[in-house]
């Protein structure tokens, strides 16, 4: 398993700039800053980028791809299958707690260590005819929601996938993360990671999706 690959896989969604949304999503959507600088060309999506802010990374990548949308959405809408497919799940545990908020209990491997990485991440998804959106952020250790034990987690992780019918037929996927991980790495060898990680985690979604149509 390539160091990283899970870390790209920990949630869902991107919103829009044109577009507001509450909560997770408006968060994570204020703090983006891809500048044209961090550009880096993908062998599977048109263009991603990537750009470091103090020792958080942030990652953003678009591409149109022809998918059935109702059954992106089934795929995406039942994590506790994303073992099955997703490259670095271990086990994921989902929780709605009396508030209503949807936590997930995540635990992953990655290239860096032979170390389980365990933490506790809140969702929030929107869902209409044409448009899917799910953001996500980590909590912290000693947040009380917390369901199950920290360990190797990354420092910071939240962000958003957003997934949009367009009149072509295909469907519109974008992402954006913020993620720190959770040992320091290289520049160099951080972008190298993410331009392959891509390329997996994006094709086990795609391949999921193709499968069950």
């Amino acid at each position: 398993m390539r160091p990283d690959v899970a870390l790209l896989c920990l949630g869902l969604i991107y919103a829009a700039p044109s577009i507001a949304y509450a909560g997770l999503c408006d968060d994570n959507l204020a703090q983006m800053n891809i500048t044209s600088d961090d550009r880096v060309t993908s062998d599977y999506f048109d263009d991603y980028f990537i750009s470091k802010h103090g020792s958080v990374y942030h990652i953003f990548s678009n591409k149109q791809v022809p998918l059935d949308f109702t059954t992106l959405v089934q795929v995406m809408e039942a994590p506790e299958h994303y073992p099955e497919f997703m490259p670095g799940y271990r086990g994921i545990k989902i929780v709605r707690n009396p508030g209503g908020e949807l936590l997930t209990a995540i635990s992953f491997r990655t290239g860096f260590t032979p170390f389980t990485s365990r933490f506790t991440t809140l969702v929030e998804t929107t869902n209409s005819d044409s448009e899917y959106q799910q953001c996500w952020r980590q909590l912290d250790e000693n947040d009380t929601r917390v369901i199950e034990e920290f360990s190797m987690a990354p420092k910071t992780n939240q962000g958003f996938w957003r997934f949009k019918k367009m009149a072509s037929g295909e469907i519109e996927m974008n992402y954006f993360s913020m993620i720190k991980p959770p040992v320091p790495i290289p520049d160099f060898l951080y972008k190298r990671i993410v331009k392959s990680s891509y390329k997996d985690v994006f094709e086990q979604i795609i391949r999921r999706t193709r499968t069950r149509q």
